[in-house]
């Protein structure tokens, strides 16, 4: 099982690279929605299990998938209700959970996909409740400054 995890990574080694520089890059780059759709869809194989969920490698996709939602898409490149699985599977891992929590993924989550959120509603509010109900023992490493802008960000938007 353990070599199944390093092929994983060592395949979507290169991949991760540039999905870091499009997650950077603005969407009117050229292969901008490509890439994102893709990445989607390996953070969706990464997060279908909870196999992957420890390896270190893994929070990687965790922030650059963060960082994609930020941007707002007219049509959302991937399936609500399947990232909402993967979501719950992904912060199994608390570790996960506290980046959520710091980079606001949650609103981002919801913002990204606002206009098909009427029939996901419950599924979301009970994705909520599971990523901000973390063990005291991982409020220390909450960043106070991201946790502060998270309520301008809910003003602004």
């Amino acid at each position: 099982m353990i070599s199944l995890n390093v092929d994983i990574f060592s395949i979507y080694g290169r991949l991760l690279d540039e999905f870091k520089r499009m997650s950077e890059a603005k969407p009117s780059e050229q292969g901008y929605q490509m890439n994102k759709r893709l990445f989607f869809d390996v953070f969706s194989f990464i997060y279908d299990t909870t196999f992957l969920i420890d390896d270190t490698k893994a929070i990687s996709f965790v922030e650059i998938f963060l960082k994609f939602i930020k941007s707002k898409d007219p049509h959302p490149l991937c399936d609500q209700y399947k990232l909402i699985d993967c979501i719950h599977n992904c912060i199994e891992n608390k570790n996960n959970a506290v980046v959520f929590i710091n980079e606001n993924g949650m609103f981002n989550f919801f913002t990204y996909f606002k206009e098909k959120n009427a029939g996901s509603s419950l599924r979301f509010l009970k994705l909520c409740q599971t990523v901000y109900r973390i063990d005291h023992s991982y409020c220390l490493s909450l960043k106070q400054e991201k946790i502060t802008e998270s309520p301008n960000e809910l003003i602004i938007k």
